[in-house]
């Protein structure tokens, strides 16, 4: 979920906030499948900057973002928002999820889990909110809050909200230790608490489907994308009391269970790229059927709702994806939320990085369909359109009441009535009398032909939370149905206590071909396991239950070497992919598990044991003998893995190595190349000419693949691969004369491997490098990797080189402080030039070259751009040190006495004013190019209002964003800002040429910086890349770099401040901005 800044909003005590009149008109820039349309609900003027949104017991339209929660009125009932009303300003860090009962609002925010009382009514929130549970609520904190059929409170977090045992208050809470993200549920009234899933990065909302599952997207890693761990955003079928994979805190690192570990809830569609937002299902009439008990996904970055339509298979349901809606012009459309209407309407808000919130409505305009008519009273209870949402309730739940318990049996029992009311029936007699009674009630619904029927009977009898689990549960586990099966093996996982009895249960299911049915009975397993390690029940047809009952006791060394052996012995005769899978991740888990811990280097974590509960070193030798002979199987869940275990113990395996350098291939894809090779650089001993030929061969063709794909490496991408290259290097010191020998070396992306290089090996990589490619062609950045590489040229070459790529923006700076070493006369136009450069480095290592200069040489056009860098440079937000520079070369230049403040505090032009009085004294004529372009925020709105943008030109516009400096950055291999994807669908015009101009307002933590202060009195800001107790590696802008010594640092400190300059349009002409706009809205993606 993207980041939303912490604005504390300054409300009036008048809550009615008038928005002017306008008919309803379809959306432009939004496309929706024919027959639907998009219209605007309510612009940013009724509510900027929407985190999440609801709808109240009413029906209408309430959303929240920092500082506010409001209600939208359509007073005339035209289909458009006129006004909007205060709730409440809290939360003051705005809601990231809400959800009304009655007039009580319940959302997360502040300090967790919160609860808005308008008792009386009126519209507002009643003083101080209850806080109901703690959660942290960080960027990938406590998000979407949704009730359950049970009348529950249920809230999804991210890794960081920092969900632990405090949050599971009843014994009957299906996780008992929640790592990571997870969804728990709060008891509205006793505040009673139970974590229900764990193991999430950050998914941001979730929705129950009409049988009762939970649905929810989670996001991806997007630091590593194409490393081998990396996983998309994926749509779950939420398995209660599973672990969905992912392993750590926080969004620096990423690593995530390959879905294939038994011990990691299995995805139901690897969505891809983009930050998943809202999440919602279907459940009414207004859509054409095929969107009936669908689900509904937004992703922020690609400005899309997705749309899955489920079909049931076994002990869950099938998904595909489809695109429902997209922007596709300037609409600005990032979406945060999403909500049914009480007419069957969708609405979707929109907002995220303080741009513009809006709240857009979508409606079926196609061939009429006819809305259901209930017979009866009880009917229309029964099939309540979005029976959680408010209004709804606020409408079937008091009909319910004075119908009675009774007429809901009956209804639940009868065979001739429709599954879905029948279903419904259970759950209102769940939710609001008591559950189901034991006797004959029970018998017969279990006994039922209906499997959703008996499915949500099960789960009925679960959510009752007797003391001990009812022994009918165990026989359902015999039902013939995977679905049955599944919701008995969740409730029993769900028990306060599991008794003997349990012992009965099919426990063959532990080997279920159907997955969700497999899992669902291992973690009852570990239940029982947990209550009583003694049980006596059959796990030996599953090599993962014997693992969880020998881990429940008291395991010595000796066991641990048994069920390894076993283990491997299984691995051999197993007769299934899934029994091999789940052999060699016991293995992994008895040598410790998988650390996903940082290490060093950090590319291991994920191929390193991690905790101490390990086998003895003295077998891993053997295990390697054992594992050795086994690769390759053929199988996709279980090479990587076999490969992985011996990556991890760090023995010869020499069938291993002849068979993978024998494995990659022109269709092998990079993340499965990469894989092999992280795991080959890892296993010692001797290699043969034609494998050390062949390793070298699999390093080369990485980049040629990524090119062919038209893919662009990710921020952790270079610095990974190289971790491991150098590895590989020490393993196997031929890799370097093998891949110098290879025709295929030669790509600029190469030196990546070659800075590993010997010197000599280098000077060569360098020499072919440059012959191989054409120097002069600026059109695409050079890798920082072949900065090393030129610097092992000849003198004269080298300069010629770095001279001709001085237009490479991507190499820049590090040209200038190579060329400023020698200060040579015909480079001086070089160095004036950078004093206007937006990046704050080498402005200051111009000026700095520049004053040691001679003086003579100074013209009248350096002197102009001396003040023009000035006059940047006393802008908002720019480091003093800046200022402090430029006006010590214009005294050097100059022998002027005028003063310069010895600590430029406040309002810099004014500091300065000096230096701008004797230019426009001495040069009137050229003082007036000073101001050719106003630099303040006010000029640039009123001057972005006249730019004609229909004159824009892609081609002319990416020199723009070369030429300033923007492609290093956000489209390069050592990416330092977010990727630009679709930024014109996510962000209004006017919000995204803001956010160039003032890049400090509101930065991303993925883009936070580090400040640091020294003893000889230098500021550094920038991103840390290393840390060891001897320094501090940090990178200040792209191919900048900077080594603080730990003995110099004074002052260490997170800042809030952007590595993007301030002032990156200076100078740049209306032209210049048109052709700028059009280029950024090409980078729209068709994945």
């Amino acid at each position: 979920m993207p980041r939303f800044a912490l604005l504390l909003l300054t409300l009036t005590l008048q809550t009615s906030l008038a928005a002017p009149s306008f008919a309803v008109e379809e959306a432009a820039g939004i496309s929706v499948p024919e027959g639907f349309r998009a219209t605007l609900y309510a612009d940013d003027d009724l509510a900027h900057d929407i985190y999440s949104m609801t709808l109240d017991a009413e029906g209408r339209v309430v959303v929240a973002g920092a500082g506010y929660v409001k209600t939208l009125h359509d007073d005339d009932g035209d289909g458009v928002a006129d006004r909007a009303t205060l709730f409440s300003d809290v939360p003051r860090s705005g809601a990231h999820g809400m959800a009304f009962r009655g007039t009580d609002l319940y959302c997360t925010g502040d300090l967790g889990l919160l609860k808005l009382s308008d008792s009386d009514g009126d519209g507002k929130a009643d003083g101080d909110p209850e806080v109901l549970a703690q959660a942290r609520h960080p960027e990938h904190g406590a998000n979407g809050v949704v009730f359950g059929a049970d009348g529950w409170i249920y809230v999804i977090c991210g890794n960081d909200a920092n969900i632990f045992e405090r949050h599971v208050t009843t014994p009957h809470s299906p996780v008992k230790h929640p790592q990571l993200g997870a969804i728990f549920r709060v008891h509205p009234k006793t505040k009673q608490s139970e974590v229900v899933a764990h193991g999430f990065r950050n998914p941001y909302d979730f929705a129950f489907d009409a049988s009762g599952r939970m649905w929810t997207v989670d996001a991806d890693g997007e630091r590593d994308q194409y490393l081998p761990w990396y996983v998309p955003n994926r749509l779950f079928d939420i398995g209660v009391a599973q672990h969905h994979g992912w392993v750590l805190h926080g969004w620096q690192r990423s690593w995530n269970r390959p879905q294939t570990f038994f011990d990691s809830r299995a995805r139901a569609v690897e969505v891809g790229r983009g930050s998943p937002t809202g999440v919602e299902t279907y459940r009414h009439w207004a859509f054409p059927k095929k969107y009936n008990e669908g689900v509904f996904s937004q992703c922020w970055t690609l400005g899309r709702v997705y749309f899955f339509p489920l079909t049931p298979n076994g002990g869950g349901s099938d998904a595909k994806q489809e695109i429902f809606l997209e922007t596709t012009g300037a609409a600005g459309l990032a979406p945060v939320d999403m909500v049914i209407g009480k007419e069957g309407e969708m609405y979707v808000a929109i907002g995220g990085r303080g741009t513009r919130g809006s709240v857009f409505k979508i409606e079926y305009v196609g061939d009429p369909i006819e809305p259901p008519k209930g017979a009866n009273p009880l009917e229309e209870v029964l099939t309540a359109p979005q029976p959680q949402m408010a209004w709804s309730h606020a409408n079937w739940a008091p009909q319910a009441e004075e119908l009675g318990r009774a007429a809901f049996a009956d209804a639940m029992l009868d065979e001739t009535r429709d599954s879905l009311q029948r279903v419904r029936a259970i759950e209102i007699i769940t939710e609001l009398f008591g559950g189901l009674q034991d006797g004959d009630e029970v018998s017969k619904l279990l006994g039922d032909k209906n499997e959703a029927v008996v499915a949500r009977a099960v789960w009925s009898l679960a959510a009752r939370r007797d003391a001990v689990c009812p022994p009918l549960l165990y026989r359902m586990t015999y039902h013939q149905s995977q679905s049955v099966r599944r919701a008995a093996w969740e409730a029993i996982a769900s028990a306060a206590l599991v008794d003997e009895a349990a012992e009965r249960c099919n426990w063959q299911a532990l080997e279920d071909p159907d997955r969700s049915v497999r899992s669902a009975a291992l973690y009852a397993a570990k239940r029982l396991l947990d209550q009583n390690p003694q049980a006596e029940f059959s796990v030996e047809s599953s090599i993962a239950a014997l693992w969880e009952k020998t881990a429940a006791g008291q395991t010595s060394e000796e066991v641990i070497v048994a069920v390894i052996h076993q283990a491997a012995e299984r691995l051999q005769t197993a007769t299934t992919e899934h029994e091999q899978a789940d052999a060699i991740r016991v293995v992994q888990i008895a040598l410790g598990d998988v650390t996903a811990q940082k290490v060093e280097p950090d590319v291991y974590a994920g191929y390193s044991p991690g905790r101490p509960m390990t086998a003895p070193l003295t077998m891993w030798d053997k295990l390697a003998a054992k594992l050795d002979p086994i690769f390759p199987t053929g199988k996709p869940a279980v090479d990587p893995e076999i490969a992985r275990t011996l990556a991890m113990i760090e023995q010869p395996a020499p069938k291993f190595v002849e068979e993978v350098t024998q494995s990659w291939t022109d269709d092998s894809t990079v993340e499965d190349d990469l894989h092999y090779l992280f795991c080959l650089s890892r296993i010692p001993g001797d290699r043969s000419r034609e494998e050390v030929a062949a390793e070298a061969e699999a390093w080369l063709s990485l980049h040629e693949k990524m090119a062919d794909q038209g893919i662009t490496i990710s921020r952790n991408w270079s610095l990974r691969t190289g971790e491991a290259f150098e590895t590989a290097l020490r393993q196997t010191p031929q890799l370097a004369d093998a891949m110098l020998q290879s025709d295929s070396f030669g790509l600029l992306e190469h030196s990546l491997f070659a800075s590993f290089f010997t010197p000599q090996q280098q000077a060569a990589a360098a020499q072919r490098i440059v012959e191989d490619n054409d120097i002069e062609d600026v059109t695409e950045s050079w890798p920082e990797a072949m900065i090393p590489l030129v610097d092992r040229l000849p003198e004269e070459e080298r300069l010629e080189v770095l001279r001709i790529r001085w237009d490479d923006f991507n190499m820049r700076h590090a040209v200038l402080e190579r060329l400023g070493q020698t200060r040579r006369k015909e480079d001086r136009p070089l160095f004036v030039e950078s004093l206007l450069s937006a990046s704050p480095q080498s402005v200051l290592l111009a000026a700095e070259i520049l004053a040691q200069m001679p003086k003579e040489d100074v013209t009248e056009d350096e002197l102009l751009a001396a003040m023009k860098a000035l006059r940047s440079a006393c802008m908002p937000g720019q480091p003093p040190e800046q200022s402090t520079a430029i006006a010590q070369l214009l005294t050097e230049w100059t022998d002027r006495a005028v003063i310069n403040p010895p600590i430029p505090t406040g309002d810099l032009t004014q500091a300065y004013q000096g230096w701008f009085d004797w230019f426009a004294a001495k040069y009137p004529a050229r003082h007036k190019e000073l101001f050719a372009y106003a630099a303040d925020e006010a000029s640039w709105k009123a001057r972005l209002a006249e730019v004609d943008w229909d004159v824009g030109s892609a081609k002319r516009g990416e020199a723009v964003f070369s030429a300033r400096g923007c492609k290093q950055c956000h489209a390069s291999t050592g990416r330092l800002g977010p990727g630009l994807e679709n930024i014109t669908g996510r962000f209004r015009q006017f919000d995204l040429f803001m956010a160039i101009v003032d890049p400090n307002r509101d930065v991303s933590p993925l883009f936070h910086t580090t400040q640091f202060m020294t003893r000889s009195g230098k500021s550094f800001i920038g991103t840390v890349i290393y840390e060891s107790p001897a320094g501090t590696l940090i990178q200040t802008g792209p191919g900048v770099t900077e080594r603080i010594m730990e003995d110099e640092i004074t002052i260490r400190r997170p800042s809030r401040r952007s590595m993007m300059p301030v002032g990156l349009l200076n100078g740049v002409d209306d032209q210049g901005l048109a052709d700028l706009y059009a280029y950024l809205q090409s980078l729209r993606t068709n994945k």
